[in-house]
């Protein structure tokens, strides 16, 4: 600000100064033209014109230049209030102050109890107690079975399993015995067991567990036992054979004549 005055104000105080410095010559000029304009409506035949018009030119051209601004005038009224200007940048973070500790407070009243916590982690095995004196002792047991195989049977329960039967015809046990068993040719949708095998495509394939897969490449349940050979070649033509026995004698013909 210069003297007071904003920019704005500033700039129309010596826009307003210039133009009341050149009105009287702006006046001049119009007079001048009125002047020449009735010296031609009088006179229309001037022999010479061009000391008037250097004249005239010489007057234009110093109205042209504007004179030196005039002293500065009284302070305006204040204008409107502009527009809000951009927010600025975001200044430096301040020290950090230091408080002063005040006095302690009066002591609060208690809390109410908290919710019991988690049940900890279980600690270590404690060490082994001392044994505890002897109890009294037991009532006597039943008699067991004669403890004897006499008159053992062994019955096959079927290609694998056999059971153990006492005389009386208690089962002692079972036993499984694990062979390979011919199954024949393999049937789609049968149960196979561990040990079976089949033939199949060719080959010969035993089952590795319980299984409903039909043997081939990929197949967990079957392992590939025998593989299939190649054809054999052709052989030589047999011996030409007996003569066979003398056929019965065939119906008569018809005569179709």
């Amino acid at each position: 600000m210069l003297l007071g005055l904003d920019l704005e104000t500033l700039g129309e105080l010596i826009v307003q100064t210039t133009k009341d410095a050149v009105a009287p010559l702006h006046a001049r000029i119009e007079a001048l033209d009125a002047e020449l304009v009735r010296v031609k409506a009088a006179a229309p035949a001037v022999p010479d014109q061009s000391a008037l018009m250097a004249r005239l030119e010489a007057v234009e051209a110093k109205a042209a230049v504007p004179g030196p601004p005039g002293p500065v005038g009284e302070r305006g009224p204040a204008g409107p209030a502009g527009a809000p200007g951009l927010p600025g940048e975001k200044g430096l973070d301040g020290a950090v102050g230091v408080g002063i500790v005040g006095p302690a407070g009066p002591e609060g009243t208690p809390g109410r109890d908290g919710r019991d916590g988690m049940a900890g982690v279980p600690g270590p095995i404690g060490e082994k107690g001392l044994d505890g004196a002897a109890g009294l002792n037991g009532k006597d047991g039943r008699d067991g079975l004669d403890g004897t195989l006499e008159g053992l049977v062994v019955e096959q329960l079927d290609a694998r399993r056999v059971a153990f039967k006492r005389a009386n015809g208690d089962t002692l046990g079972t036993a499984v015995f694990p062979i390979v068993l011919d199954c024949g040719v393999y049937r789609e949708g049968q149960a196979y067991e561990k040990g079976d095998g089949v033939s199949f495509a060719g080959s010969f394939w035993i089952a590795q567990g319980e299984t409903k897969e039909k043997p081939g490449d990929g197949v967990t349940g079957w392992r590939l036992a025998v593989k299939r050979g190649r054809d054999g070649k052709e052989g030589k033509p047999g011996p030409v054979g007996e003569r066979g026995m003398k056929g019965e004698r065939g119906v008569p013909g018809m005569d179709y004549r």
